[in-house]
Formats: structure tokens, sequence, C-alpha cells
């Protein structure tokens, strides 16, 4: 184990990160297509976390207004009272209908990202198999670092794979590859501009 093992691995991670990226960005994302479908699903993403804060807001609102009027003893309702109640319903259920509208269309929208960015998969995966397939032969028994902590499970089995002896703080080059890998993927795929949608997981209001 060297500081110039684990520095290698590092680079060659970031250098991998790079190439993976890249290959997307030829055969992906500087196409027409995506570049439509990721506006449309920015655009879908938009309306429908307006959609959900106008409803969060209505809800809010129409607790406010319940709490409140059982303080108040009832009247007789008179017709115009019912007419305004019953439109308000109306436009209430036409919202939630749009914005459950919306959302389908996002999801379908998204389905059709996911698998425009799936056109790239082949390459980059088999760009991946040869670099990591090239550095498992350069590292094959060899202890890349160790860690701060034993790992369990699938993760120990990870981690110590091809490695001599039972010291479960050995780390190999793949377990090592994989953390980096996670690090900075993020970060190289903001510098690149590859970054996907974000996307919104709460669920609008009852």
């Amino acid at each position: 184990m060297t500081a110039f093992n684990i520095l290698l691995v590092i680079l060659v991670s970031v250098a991998g990160t790079f190439l993976a990226e890249a290959l997307s960005w030829f055969f992906v994302y500087r196409t027409d297509e995506y570049k439509r479908l990721k506006s449309n699903v920015e655009k879908l993403q938009q309306r429908v976390d307006k959609g959900k804060e106008i409803l969060s807001a209505n809800a809010a609102k129409t607790s406010t207004t319940t709490s409140s009027s059982t303080a108040v003893v009832p009247a007789a309702p008179s017709t115009t009272t019912t007419a305004t109640a019953s439109e308000k319903k109306e436009k209430k259920s036409a919202k939630e209908k749009k914005a459950t509208r919306y959302d389908d269309m996002l999801e379908e929208a998204n389905k059709g990202l996911t698998q425009a960015r799936a056109k790239s998969s082949i390459a980059v995966g088999a760009a991946m198999i040869g670099l990591l397939a090239l550095m498992n032969r350069y590292f094959d028994g060899i202890v890349v670092a160790r860690l701060p902590f034993e790992p369990f499970g699938f993760l120990q089995t990870m981690s110590h794979r091809g490695l001599p002896g039972t010291d479960y703080y050995d780390c190999n080059m793949i377990f090592l590859y994989i953390l980096c890998n996670f690090g900075i993927r993020g970060n190289i795929q903001r510098m690149m501009g590859t970054q996907p949608p974000k996307q919104s997981f709460f669920p609008p209001p009852q």
C-alpha cells in the first residue's frame, strides 16, 4: 500500500468518469433530440412544482378556514353560499386534475429521457469494463488503501476480493475506484453540463 497507488486509482477514476461523460455527450447529450427532451422535462417539472405549491397553499387556507368556522355558530346556509362552496370545490378538483395530468406528462417525458440516455450505455459500459480489467490486472492482489472501518456483508466481499489474508480493513482497487467514482461523478457532470434535470420527489398534498 503506497500513496502512489492511492493517487493512481483516484486519477484513473477521474479519467474514467471524464471518458464516460464524454462518450455520453458524443452519443446523446449533444443531439437535438436529447436537448428537446431535457427542455420538455424541465418545463414540465416547473409546472408540476408550481401546481404543488398552489395545492399546498389552498390546502393550508382551507384548513385555516375550517378551524376558524368551528368557533362560530353556523347559520342556515343560503343558496348563494352553497353555490360559492360548490364553485370552489369544482375549481379545486380542476386544479388537482391538472396537477395529476402534468405529473403523468412528466413521468412519460422522464421515460423518454431515460431511453435517450440508455443509447450510450453500451459504449460507456464497454469502455469501463476494459478500463477496470486493465486496472485489475495491474493491481491484482495489491492492497491500495486501508479503510477506517471494517465492511460487512457484500461490501466486505467487494472490498477484500483478490487480497491475501483476513484483515478486512485492507481495501482493493475496485472498492476504492467505486468510492471515488461516487464522490466525483456529480461534480464532473456539473462541470461538463451533463447532469440530468432536477426532479421533485414530494407528492402533491391530499
